[in-house]
């Protein structure tokens, strides 16, 4: 089974900030590692199903009797034979899970299957039933990784609030004092053109956007005034 964690210190980045990571929780991480072994066996039981239909498909007929459809069949069907048969694992089923997670583990264990059986449609018909349940198995711990997922994202969330806004007033400060740089810009350009000094080669201005999107703080409606009310709202500025 693949590795999903990545050590913790990893999380610290170049800026210095260590946020953490669901898949480094051992519950969250405990739920993925099932979620992935249902999947991978709702894979395998789907191949399955489908050598037991080629199987019951071509039964005793001689490959030469195969016409251009059968050929591409039978070529899949021996890219499945090559496959190692199903085995039994004992994966630990996680305390209070739903029914169909607990199903699905006793079907990863070998307790439900049936004893083999010469009738290829009881076969397939096991086949498909085991898919069935698998598929709401996964359904099931899905929800289950969802709401471990959800739980700690609000912890975390938690967690680094303080930082988090530390930064955004931060950055709020910079754009209050780049807007205040581009009022005293354009207060500028209008004296010149009051002043009758036409802006040619001499006078170059970047044709930059952002003076234009981020406004001025005398403009209620402008994005840096909206900025400032959201903070205070939080109660961070």
């Amino acid at each position: 089974m693949a590795v999903l964690t990545r050590s913790r210190a990893a999380t610290a980045d170049a800026a210095g900030f260590n946020v953490p990571r669901l898949v480094d929780d051992p519950e969250y991480q405990a739920a993925q590692e099932l979620l992935s072994v249902f999947n991978d066996r709702l894979g395998r039981l789907e191949r399955e199903r489908d050598r037991a239909y080629l199987e019951h498909h071509f039964g005793n007929r001689h490959e030469r009797d195969d016409g251009p459809a059968d050929q591409e069949l039978r070529a899949r069907l021996r890219q499945l034979q090559r496959e190692e048969p199903l085995t039994r694992s004992a994966p630990i089923s996680p305390a209070g899970a739903p029914a169909a997670v607990e199903v699905a583990v006793g079907i990863l264990r070998g307790e439900p299957l049936p004893p083999p059986q010469p009738d290829t449609s009881a076969r397939l018909a096991a086949i498909d039933r085991q898919i069935v349940l698998m598929r709401e198995a996964i359904f099931a711990q899905a929800e289950v990784r969802d709401a471990i997922g959800d739980r700690l994202g609000y912890e975390y969330a938690q967690r680094i609030k303080a930082s988090w806004y530390r930064e955004q007033v931060a950055l709020f400060r910079c754009a209050q004092e780049f807007a205040r740089q581009a009022d005293k810009v354009r207060r500028f350009t209008e004296e010149l053109l009051s002043a009758g000094v036409r802006n040619d080669s001499t006078l170059i201005a970047p044709p930059v956007r952002s003076p234009l999107t981020l406004g001025s703080e005398a403009n209620p409606h402008s994005e840096i005034s909206e900025w400032r009310r959201i903070l205070e709202q939080r109660g961070v500025l």
